[in-house]
Order: structure tokens, then C-alpha cells, then sequence
């Protein structure tokens, strides 16, 4: 229960392992579509019931401004649920 994982791209096939045993997530907004080309999977990891919350990865690749890696995961989320299950504000800053 006193785990967390960082990034979650590819994370999808085990987000529901990771909630049923209190795993958080840790996202890197900026960086992670950067580095790998993928979005990051905010509806499903919030769906499953893990808590999410924001990194920074490394501000040489992408900002490290935490208003803009919020923005940022939001958007993601828009993409990935066609706008059926934004995460709210609380969601994003827990």
C-alpha cells in the first residue's frame, strides 16, 4: 500500500492490479506523449480507483510547471474518454 509507480504508459493491462493493492500512479504529463509517443492513460487509472498524482520528469526534455503538467493531463484525459470521463480538479491534485 505504500507504493508508487511513475509514468503508467503502458500501465493499461494493469491498472486494476495496481488498484487492488493501493499502488498510486504518477504521471509525467509533459514528458511522457514526448518521450514514447503515447497519451496517458487518466480515465482508465482513475475509473479503477488508483490515486493519481503529477510528476516531473526532467525540465531539460519538457516545463516543469505544475500548472501546465496539470493542463496537460487533463487534456490527455479529453483524448483518451472523448470527453465522457474528465477527471475533476480534486482528481488531478490528490
Amino acid at each position: 500500500p505504500d507504493l508508487q509507480l511513475l509514468h503508467g504508459i503502458g500501465a493499461d493491462a494493469f491498472v486494476a492490479a495496481l488498484a487492488a493493492t493501493g499502488t498510486s500512479l504518477a504521471m509525467s504529463p509533459t514528458v511522457e506523449p514526448l518521450a514514447t509517443s503515447l497519451v496517458p492513460p487518466v480515465p482508465e487509472v482513475i475509473a479503477a480507483g488508483l490515486k493519481l498524482s503529477i510528476a516531473v520528469d526532467t525540465s531539460a526534455l519538457a516545463t516543469a510547471d505544475m500548472f501546465t503538467n496539470m493542463r496537460v493531463l487533463l487534456a490527455s484525459a479529453h483524448l483518451r474518454s472523448g470527453n465522457t470521463r474528465t477527471p475533476t480538479a480534486r482528481q488531478l491534485l490528490q
